[in-house]
């Protein structure tokens, strides 16, 4: 959607939590590719490699101090904050949808979190079948 609507698009920012499904990397290469864009990663501070994480962390680090694996690798903790101060990120535009569930079920169009970041979720009224629709029609 972005593509279509700015000629210079924002920094994209990727959260690496270095667990995620393969398909997911391979997304991120498509996206640099395919929009000639470069995407920002961000991992956990001195994680390159799940080697890394679980030396530092232990293994199943999610299982064994869920409340610190948030923090450590997951959006709103280390790694974005990061990002936002490297980029001096205002503002967000985030493809979360209410109807993925949990936390998310409650989410409107529009965000202002504590720290005043601003967050547009432009998905949040879309269900899975209105996603899939789009990326045939736009051949994503």
């Amino acid at each position: 959607m972005l593509s279509k609507v700015t000629i210079s698009p924002p920094p994209l920012i990727f959260l690496n939590t270095l667990y995620h499904f393969q398909e997911t990397y391979e997304l991120v290469e498509d996206v640099k590719k395919r929009y000639n864009v470069p995407v920002n990663v961000f991992k956990s501070e001195g994680c390159e490699t799940v080697k890394d994480f679980e030396a530092k962390y232990g293994e199943r680090h999610w299982e064994t101090d869920e409340k610190n694996y948030d923090y450590v690798v997951k959006v709103r903790k280390k790694p974005v904050q990061r990002a936002y101060k490297q980029f001096n990120v205002q503002s967000v535009i985030t493809g979360r949808r209410a109807s993925q569930g949990g936390a998310r079920a409650s989410i409107q169009l529009l965000e202002v979190d504590a720290t005043g970041l601003l967050k547009l979720y432009l998905l949040f009224a879309w269900n899975f079948a209105m996603v899939e629709w789009y990326i045939t029609e736009n051949n994503l």
